[in-house]
């Protein structure tokens, strides 16, 4: 009688231990999944914020440009004759941080004002940093515009 009673007991361990080792597979198979999707996000973020800081590096650049060259506001300032680059025109970044990233402008326009008898240049620019090839892992992009003049505060 009792060898019947532990020869029972011995199927009912391989069971339980069959069924936690089929449970423990199954939650380090969802933990390998979550942590390379978790990965994958880091590494995305990271695009995109250096993605970020190539677009503000191209602001920079251009509003330095549009503010040091010479030109007549309403006609030429952002035409691609005065502008070192033109709409849609790439510019690729080499400096460590956004090496791989490139910008371009959507649009700039620069308008004429004269108000309290002073006259001064107000641009509007649109400007979009990339790396990578769109649909692919590695790609980012990010958009900045900005509006600016060649006034100074008062």
């Amino acid at each position: 009688m009792i060898t019947r009673q532990v020869k029972r007991q011995l199927g009912l361990s391989a069971i339980t231990a069959l069924v936690l080792i089929v449970l423990l597979a199954l939650i380090g198979a969802y933990l390998a999944t979550f942590l390379s999707v978790s990965a994958v996000n880091t590494a995305s973020s990271s695009r995109e914020i250096q993605a970020w800081f190539a677009a503000r590096s191209g602001l920079e650049w251009t509003i330095h440009t549009a503010l040091n060259q010479s030109c007549t506001c309403g006609t030429d300032c952002c035409s691609a004759s005065t502008f070192p680059i033109g709409s849609g025109s790439a510019v690729s970044l080499t400096q460590q941080g956004v090496s791989g990233y490139e910008f371009y402008l959507n649009s700039c326009t620069d308008s004429p004002v004269s108000e309290a008898g002073s006259s001064y240049c107000v641009y509007a620019i649109d400007l979009t940093a990339r790396t990578g090839t769109e649909g692919e892992i590695n790609y980012a992009l990010r958009n900045l515009s900005v509006s600016f003049t060649d006034r100074n505060a008062p």
